[in-house]
């Protein structure tokens, strides 16, 4: 649901515009499963119940189900991802990593943290979860952007 809420953002916010850009929004799991249903952007009606009715009618077609609309679903891509096993996608504008790091030790953290770093271009973004905090070494390679949101920007290495 993640991504498909961050392409409606980006097409709400930037209308027409969007079509100038080179958008996508990746969507990754580790378990098959999620990502295949993920893929379908089907909502049912009860789970559909919190998102404003003018984005309902904006962003998705009906259809027994609330399906993604073709304008959002084309903006997302969806991938198998372990973070520990795989390499990140490179050349990211913004990363979010909501809720994810909380399960991990602090030796996994800062591993993974350190490879969204690698994987964000110059001044990219990064977003956690509002429970989870940038400490240690991987701290020095950020710049707090929006401390309350949890929102760092990569500071390039030629610049710390």
């Amino acid at each position: 649901e993640e991504p498909y809420s961050i392409a409606m953002v980006l097409a709400e916010v930037m209308g027409d515009e969007l079509e100038n850009f080179f958008v996508s929004v990746y969507g990754t799991d580790i378990d098959s499963k999620s990502i295949n249903t993920a893929k379908a952007g089907e909502y049912n009606i009860e789970k559909a119940k919190n998102i404003p009715e003018k984005y309902i009618k904006k962003y998705f077609v009906y259809n027994d189900k609330l399906l993604i609309s073709p304008k959002i679903k084309s903006l997302c891509r969806f991938k198998f991802l372990d973070l520990f096993k795989d390499n990140p996608l490179l050349k990211n504008d913004i990363v979010f990593c909501r809720n994810v790091v909380i399960y991990f030790a602090n030796e996994q953290r800062d591993k993974l943290f350190n490879k969204i770093y690698s994987s964000l271009n110059n001044n990219g973004y990064l977003i956690i979860g509002k429970s989870e905090v940038l400490t240690g070494e991987i701290s020095e390679k950020f710049k707090i952007i929006e401390s309350r949101e949890r929102v760092y920007s990569k500071i390039p290495v030629w610049m710390r």
